[in-house]
């Protein structure tokens, strides 16, 4: 059988976990900051990997001539590398949403070194790469800290993967 891609399954994980950053970002409490960029981080992973993730079909112990199906994906936390398997097609897209957004172009041209359209969206990934799951889980630790991360970007990514992933 063929999977869909983006895979639903992986995809709706997504969705959830971006509803929750925006709940928690809307809050307005500085007690929910990590939680809120945890599920950004969260969400982020999950879209990338609904580009490039499978459906497995298990024959169900309950039932003859039946399936469960359940999704597989790349193993691994690292946003560019993720951005790397996706089809060229939904990197296109997600570069050019992307590249509207002008909070993302001047985050990813702090420091005058230009941006690259056709892998913009990948960039900014790189850049925020290891600014998001480690520091919003082990904020105690040293170098960990979310100070200075920027949030609107984060949501601005959220926004162009719920754009062009759904």
């Amino acid at each position: 059988m063929i999977s869909e891609i983006p895979n639903q399954q992986i995809r709706e994980g997504a969705k959830y976990y971006s509803h929750a950053h925006e709940m928690l970002d809307q809050s307005g409490s500085d007690l929910v900051l990590l939680p809120a960029i945890h599920c950004a981080a969260i969400a982020m992973e999950l879209y990338l990997k609904s580009l490039c993730g499978q459906n497995v079909y298990t024959p169900s112990p309950y039932a003859q001539d039946v399936d469960v199906v359940t999704a597989a994906s790349p193993h691994g936390h690292c946003l560019p590398s993720l951005y790397d398997k996706a089809p060229q097609h939904f990197r296109e897209r997600l570069d050019k949403e992307a590249f509207a957004k002008e909070r993302l172009r001047a985050y990813l041209n702090q420091g005058g070194t230009g941006v690259v359209p056709n892998r913009f969206f990948r960039d900014v990934l790189e850049k925020l790469d290891g600014r998001l799951f480690t520091p919003s889980r082990y904020p105690y630790e040293a170098g960990k800290s979310v100070s200075g991360l920027p949030l609107g970007v984060i949501s601005d990514i959220l926004r162009v993967f719920s754009s062009v992933v759904g």
